[in-house]
């Protein structure tokens, strides 16, 4: 007989599942945040008297934000815990978005800005820590990319909603979205548990046997599963200290630092960020109705990269990290090489319908390997010993890149155009491919500790897998 939905709750693989649902709640609102601040510029714009290097500054606050906060969680995490973190993030998440919409002034509404970019960054840090560390390799990856697809809906959710201001037609939506957040905040707070990994590695082992115990429904698996991570607990170095006294860590941190700067620095925030400067640049983007192309593009871009996040979910344990990874960033390379031809011919009316198609396809890809790669590989690979500073490291210089191409390639296109622009993005976008295929491994169906040890051993990154190169 076909099992209940409480019979399968039961299971040891999904007993986390509801824990994690909660998780990736909380980050509705910042990406409901963060997809409001997009189609209110306009408003933003009015209601605060700003020109258009301001508008650049909200931006550029928000990231900044982002790496203060990657500074403060490698330490927050592994002091506090992953469930400290995670709420008090969540929580001052909230606070900040609801100063966004009620600021006075433009001084704090980018003080509020700041805020929420370090509570997103700590936010980020510790929920996919703490997803990667309470649930079981068979559905790990599916578990890990609901935090980023729930993120993505709720910037979905955001495009769609305008006018987010007291009394706008946006603002009942807003109301009902932050009560749902401190609904999910207070239920997280009550029954959410602490990361058993990290409950070991701070000395506690009774109480990491009782919650694995929880988690898994079997006192067996718990003990075996509490018996592998304390052999990774061994040994003194941690975090910055292991990175600078061992060889293997330092590699897969180096690998990961590519990875991240090369699929930022192929376009993945520039092309929808330059979208109107590309319109501008077709010959009949001068018109009135452009704008509503522009925004329609947006939300299209957006929508597809919801798909994205949600065709990992349901594709990174089933065909493992290597085959979506090496797929998306081949994908990312044609599509960018495809705008590197349009760019070099003579098509005018006709090259913006194929560069819309084409900038939508990459968008899709690029989500893809994003959500495989920032919500399932990195808290993988990354020893448990060194998990909070790799994953601090990794977001660092995610924001870090991201400001640099905001100023690099907003420079290209003035002295080199948007030919230069796709060049060096497909030439970023080919080098990932290439990273890719010969160093990311296929972690699927292995416990992170086992992964950990087959590090520390010395086997080749791309072998960190249960079986060899695939």
């Amino acid at each position: 007989m076909r099992k209940t939905i409480f019979q399968q709750l039961s299971d040891s693989s999904l007993r986390p599942l509801p824990f994690v649902v909660i998780v990736a709640a909380l980050s509705i609102i910042f990406g409901y945040s963060l997809g409001a601040l997009f189609v209110n510029l306009q408003y933003i714009t009015d209601f605060y008297i700003l020109g258009e290097s301001e508008i650049d500054v909200v931006f550029g606050t928000f990231i900044l934000g982002g790496i203060l906060g990657a500074f403060l969680g490698s330490g927050l995490c592994a002091g506090a815990g992953r469930r400290i973190t995670l709420i008090g993030s969540a929580a001052l998440g909230a606070a900040s978005s609801l100063v966004t919409v009620f600021s006075p002034s433009f001084s704090v509404y980018l003080c509020s800005l700041l805020v929420m970019g370090v509570a997103f960054s700590l936010y980020t840090l510790s929920s996919l820590i703490y997803t990667s560390e309470i649930t079981l390799p068979s559905n790990r990856g599916f578990c890990a990319c609901l935090l980023p697809a729930a993120f993505l809906l709720g910037v979905e959710i955001g495009i769609f909603t305008p006018n987010l201001r007291p009394g706008g037609e946006g603002f009942p939506l807003y109301l009902l979205l932050v009560m749902i957040h401190i609904l999910a905040l207070v239920i997280a707070i009550l029954k959410l548990p602490e990361s058993p990994r990290w409950l070991a590695l701070s000395g506690y082992y009774d109480a990491a046997l009782s919650v694995l115990f929880s988690l898994r429904n079997d006192m067996g698996i718990a003990a075996r599963e509490l018996a592998g991570v304390n052999e990774c607990c061994r040994g003194e170095e941690k975090g910055a200290e292991l990175f600078l006294q061992n060889t293997n860590f330092r590699k897969i941190v180096w690998l990961l630092l590519s990875l991240v700067l090369f699929i930022q620095l192929s376009g993945i925030v520039i092309l929808p960020y330059t979208f109107s400067d590309l319109m501008i640049k077709t010959s009949y983007s001068k018109d009135f109705y452009m704008f509503s192309y522009s925004y329609d593009l947006l939300k299209a871009s957006l929508t597809v990269a919801l798909f994205g996040a949600v065709t990992a979910m349901f594709t990174v344990d089933r065909c493992g990290r290597r085959i979506p990874m090496i797929i998306s960033a081949a994908v990312c390379a044609i599509t960018l090489f495809g705008l590197c031809l349009i760019s070099f011919s003579k098509i005018e009316i006709v090259s913006m319908a194929i560069i819309s198609i084409l900038i939508v396809m990459f968008i899709y890809s690029a989500s893809v390997f994003l959500c495989c790669f920032m919500a399932v590989l990195v808290c993988e690979v990354i020893p448990l010993r060194g998990r909070e500073f790799g994953m601090a490291m990794v977001l660092l210089v995610n924001y870090v890149t991201i400001l640099l191409c905001l100023q690099l390639f907003l420079s290209v296109i003035l002295t080199l155009d948007f030919k230069g622009l796709f060049f060096i993005e497909f030439i970023a976008a080919a080098v990932l491919c290439n990273i890719t295929y010969n160093f990311v491994p296929n972690t699927n169906d292995s416990s992170i500790e086992n992964i950990e040890n087959r590090l520390f051993a010395g086997r080749d990154l791309v072998n960190l897998g249960k079986g060899v190169k695939h």
